[in-house]
């Protein structure tokens, strides 16, 4: 008897230690409740390509220097007028007129070619042909391409009359290095310009103009334009 409370009470220690260790042993691992995924990072925008600045337009060429008309003529009120409208378009350069007699007027030329790089920028080269063919003068067609900045940029060949600037060409060359001023009526205004802007014919036009230069007594065109230019009728183009 004494041994079995012995043994029922060794059974009911057991069972206490039991429980005890039980309570005391960990307990089973529970799955880690999933961490919360950081938001969401908004990748930057990809930078702009910068564009290239616009580069700045060359500014116009401004001419500078001395222009000397010493033609053989006594119309000074013309040229100076021409003169005048040519440096308020180009106030860097001087222009003058030194016009010059028919008498010795050849051997004028010779001396100044004579003493090195000639003084004046127009003179009448037909009546030093032999300087002509040696190629002392500038030769026009050089420049026949480039804009013509009193009509509208247009090259300077569209400005004259191809068939009667043939006539001043050098006739073995081709090569241009004078305009003659008896045509300057129907090379540096183009009789044909004026119809088409008009929507008149030609004819129409030389009538016209007879009439104005008759009213004016003028003897051209050039001292016509002069004289609306000195009369402020119209202004020189900017």
């Amino acid at each position: 008897m004494k041994r079995s409370k012995i043994l029922w009470s060794l059974l009911a220690v057991a069972t206490i230690v039991s429980m005890v260790l039980a309570a005391c042993a960990p307990s089973p691992a529970q799955p880690a409740a999933p961490t919360a995924a950081p938001p969401a990072v908004e990748a930057p925008a990809p930078a702009e390509t910068p564009q290239p600045a616009e580069a700045p337009q060359p500014a116009a060429k401004e001419w500078e220097g001395e222009v000397v008309v010493s033609l053989q003529s006594q119309n000074t009120m013309t040229w100076q007028a021409l003169c005048d409208a040519y440096m308020q378009k180009n106030p860097k350069v001087k222009c003058q007129v030194e016009l010059k007699p028919s008498e010795g007027y050849q051997d004028w030329i010779r001396t100044q070619f004579a003493g090195g790089e000639p003084r004046p920028s127009l003179v009448n080269g037909n009546v030093v042909a032999d300087l002509l063919t040696a190629k002392k003068f500038v030769n026009l067609d050089d420049y026949l391409d480039k804009p013509n900045p009193y009509n509208a940029g247009k090259p300077w060949r569209e400005s004259f009359d191809q068939d009667v600037m043939f006539l001043s060409r050098d006739a073995t060359t081709g090569e241009l290095y004078h305009l003659s001023l008896e045509m300057v009526k129907i090379i540096w205004f183009y009789n044909k310009d004026i119809a088409a802007k008009l929507y008149i014919t030609e004819n129409t036009v030389k009538n016209h103009l007879r009439n104005i230069l008759e009213k004016l007594h003028l003897e051209n065109r050039v001292q016509a334009a002069a004289y609306a230019v000195r009369e402020g009728i119209i202004k020189p183009a900017e």
